[in-house]
């Protein structure tokens, strides 16, 4: 290990102010705070600015919508699988498509907010593997291509 010097030795580190995690807005009912937390848990402090939250607190929103739309489709299912006459039919038909459209909008509204907020996977950048990519040419070899029979897979270079 290098020797440090004098200089270096006489500069007092600056204290640093931890980042809070940012609270769940006021208006919020208890099981979306919860998941508000759990979303803020999942990423550094630093992570959320003032811009993000009105998102997250949409998200939260959502997510909640979308809950309750697939349980109030679920208990439907279990209450008219009993009786499905032909005219029950119908109607159980009509219902369970209008709460199966309104489940798909929020969850395409969830997965819009989430990659908005980069909280996916798609949407997060991983600095090594971009020099990895780059190092290839931008070509990444497919799985079921062998390395051994694809020059390009080593830009080039054989072994």
């Amino acid at each position: 290990m290098p020797r440090r010097s004098m200089a270096s030795m006489n500069v007092a580190p600056l204290p640093v102010k931890p980042v809070p995690i940012p609270t769940p807005p006021s208006d919020l009912a208890e099981p979306m705070r919860s998941e508000w937390l759990r979303i803020c848990l999942s990423r550094p402090p630093e992570w959320w600015d003032p811009s993000g939250l009105d998102l997250l607190a949409d998200l939260v929103l959502h997510m909640h919508h979308r809950d309750q739309i697939a349980a109030m489709r679920e208990q439907y299912s279990y209450t008219a699988a009993g009786d499905l006459s032909p005219e029950r039919l119908t109607e159980f038909v009509e219902v369970t498509n209008k709460l199966g459209l309104q489940h798909e909008r929020e969850s395409r509204v969830v997965a819009m907010l989430q990659t908005k907020l980069r909280l996916t996977p798609q949407s997060s950048y991983e600095p090594e593997r971009a020099r990895r990519i780059a190092m290839q040419g931008g070509r990444m070899p497919k799985p079921w291509e062998d390395p051994n029979d694809n020059p390009f897979a080593r830009n080039g270079r054989r072994q």
